[in-house]
């Protein structure tokens, strides 16, 4: 599976020509949410559902694959279904995800809470509360390729469409 990829091949060229290389950057800190009194709309900002689990940033450069947390915690001895799961793709790329688990069907915090302090988990542990992210920005890819806001837009849009067909439950 080429995600990465595969969301670049199909921008538009207006889109594509927008791509500048650059050297992978170091730790990004992730966007934080907004807490507002009243919904709204507006065509300058990107909506995304929450989860319901913890932040992660997962950076993959090379064969070497870190996970942070928000506040920059190496996280990848604690979800190494993820890391290894991340370790797998092609390219160098950051992404910005969620982690989450299950149960009946929907994301539920307190079954993470299981395994989010737990430095290395033993197998056990880890079949019994499965863990998953769900990628929802790409922050640099390739060789450090830097995204603007009308190719971030239109990759977040083809990353929604990819989730809503992969996501283990509705209304995703």
């Amino acid at each position: 599976m080429k995600p990465f990829a595969d969301a670049l091949n199909t921008l538009s060229g207006e889109s594509r020509d927008r791509l500048k290389e650059c050297n992978q950057p170091g730790f990004l800190q992730p966007m934080k949410a907004v807490l507002t009194h009243a919904p709204f709309d507006d065509a300058d900002w990107l909506y995304e559902r929450k989860f319901d689990g913890v932040r992660c940033l997962v950076h993959k450069q090379g064969n070497k694959v870190k996970l942070y947390s928000r506040n920059r915690k190496e996280r990848q001895l604690t979800y190494p279904e993820i890391t290894a799961a991340f370790s797998r793709l092609p390219g160098d790329f950051i992404v910005d995800c969620e982690i989450v688990a299950f149960a009946n069907n929907v994301t539920d915090f307190s079954r993470l809470q299981r395994r989010m302090q737990v430095r290395k988990p033993g197998r056990d542990l880890v079949e019994r509360v499965p863990v998953f992210a769900y990628v929802f920005d790409i922050l640099a890819g390739r060789v450090g390729t830097g995204f603007s806001d009308a190719v971030l837009e239109s990759m977040h849009q083809k990353l929604v469409r990819r989730r809503r067909k992969t996501c283990p439950f509705a209304g995703s």
